[in-house]
């Protein structure tokens, strides 16, 4: 009996590592793919309005009343800096007009620039970003446009270019006007715009700059800004530009840009009441960024792959999409602590073909949300391209060749080929067959040991003699002898 509990023991023993290896991992396509999301410590903002962007895609990090209708102050210079370098060369002259000059409000900041005066657009650019010079963005926008007015129009026509959808600009250097104004979000997109500019950068990261002896001023002038980040105040690790702006309609206003490990992220805050709000909320914001995130790719796989099955182009009923023409390119997106890759989802639009035999397809890649308030769900826009061709040219399925109609089925980024469901089951029929061995072995193991001990049986009785009852009491009382003291 000990060495039929032995073996099962050992059999026991043997069928674990079996159940074991049938245990699912945790990976990410075994795991929930709707993991739990970590509670993200959110910026305590002060200002009244604020954004916090990704310079690369313009997703939104972090926003409060981004889209409202606020007074911008100097942080206009952002978009005046940016149509000087897009429509000037810095060793030009700016000859300083009677009304570039005097039309610089008594107690704004200036540079005293006289009439007739002439100094470089380079010149004019740092004064315009250091000292944010009223007198300095008028000479630049009457260099580029030919009159300060014209120079508003061509400022809110790019605004809107680059994404913009509620600014208005009236003048180039912020001073108070009811019909000069934009949003957190609309000033975010201007300088993701401004900061890919040669020069742009190191001219609004700068704190000193000297303007030498001019036709008219004799003397050195000696620019000192007051951007705390600029100067080094305060120290914050990847700063890249930052413009600061007050009226007191507008209150405080900044702008600032900042790089860490190849992200670069942009926050704006408007009407701040107090000026430490303004630089407190936007360190909290750049924090928020750059510790809550992570860079994370779609590969260009990733998108074409959750392309539908089949997909309709309208007004084209003969042609269909050669599904081996369709490309696209990877997307970078900043991703929410907590959040998986396969959280993100990939939306494809409707087909649209072009006179030239092209197709593109709008996609929308959406980011899951950190909060419904502050970090909404992000939705980026991206195209995948592809040619037409006639549906009599496209392969068969009888030739053994895929339809061009499409990709594959859709699947979401990050997972696998097997569902949660099929693997399961795989487990479930691996431990099952586990069990099942072993209940075969157990049945075996008895059947022998009976077999054993039925033939152990018979083999004691054919050799235990017959003997007499008489015979019996004698030996009994023999043992008894024996056995006494």
């Amino acid at each position: 009996m000990k060495r039929l509990i032995s073996a099962l023991i050992l059999l026991v023993f043997l069928a674990v590592p079996t159940i074991a290896l049938a245990a699912p991992e945790t990976t990410d396509e075994t795991a929930d793919t709707t993991p739990e999301m970590t509670a993200a410590v959110m910026p305590e903002i002060g200002s009244e309005t604020a954004v916090l962007i990704d310079a690369a895609t313009g997703q939104v990090l972090f926003q409060k009343d981004m889209d409202k209708r606020m007074f911008p102050a100097s942080i206009t210079k952002v978009m005046t800096g940016l149509l000087a370098l897009t429509y000037g060369t810095l060793s030009d002259t700016i000859t300083m007009s009677h009304d570039a000059v005097y039309a610089v409000e008594t107690g704004s900041s200036h540079i005293s620039l006289f009439v007739d005066e002439q100094i470089t657009l380079e010149q004019a650019l740092y004064a315009l970003a250091v000292s944010s010079a009223n007198d300095a963005a008028n000479g630049i926008a009457e260099y580029v446009a030919g009159t300060m007015d014209d120079f508003a129009v061509l400022m809110t026509e790019t605004a809107a270019e680059l994404g913009a959808t509620d600014t208005h600009f009236t003048n180039a250097n912020g001073l108070p006007d009811d019909n000069h104004y934009t949003t957190a979000h609309d000033m975010a997109r201007i300088t993701a715009a401004a900061i890919q500019l040669p020069d742009f950068c190191e001219i609004f990261h700068t704190c000193r700059y000297d303007i030498g002896p001019t036709n008219l001023q004799p003397e050195i002038r000696y620019l000192n800004g007051t951007n705390k980040f600029n100067n080094s105040d305060i120290e914050y690790d990847g700063i890249l530009m930052s413009k600061t702006g007050y009226t007191s309609v507008a209150k405080h206003t900044l702008v600032t840009a900042a790089e860490r490990d190849g992200v670069t992220l942009i926050a704006v805050v408007m009407k701040s009441a107090v000026s430490t709000d303004k630089w407190d909320d936007t360190v909290a914001l750049l924090d928020y960024g750059f510790e809550q995130f992570t860079s994370t790719t779609v590969t260009s796989s990733e998108i074409l792959t959750a392309a539908p099955e089949s997909m309709n182009i309208p007004d084209e009923p003969d042609e269909t999409i050669e599904a081996d023409s369709l490309t696209t390119q990877a997307m970078t997106i900043q991703l929410p602590a907590g959040a998986a890759l396969s959280d993100v989802q990939i939306v494809y639009g409707e087909p649209e073909a072009s006179p030239e035999g092209d197709v593109e397809i709008p996609v929308e890649v959406i980011v899951p949300p950190v909060d419904e308030t502050y970090t909404p769900a992000q939705t980026l826009k991206t195209m995948v391209t592809g040619s037409l061709v006639p549906i009599a040219a496209s392969p068969s399925p009888s030739d053994g060749v895929p339809s061009p109609s499409a990709p594959s089925a859709p699947e979401a980024p990050g997972t696998g080929d097997s569902t949660a469901a099929g693997k399961t089951l795989k487990i479930v029929l691996i431990v099952a067959g586990s069990l099942i061995a072993v209940a075969g072995a157990f049945i075996v193991a008895l059947a022998i040991h009976w077999k054993r001990y039925e033939r152990k049986k018979k083999q004691r009785q054919l050799e235990t003699p017959e003997i007499k009852p008489a015979e019996a009491t004698a030996a009994s009382a023999s043992q008894n002898e024996e056995n006494s003291p």
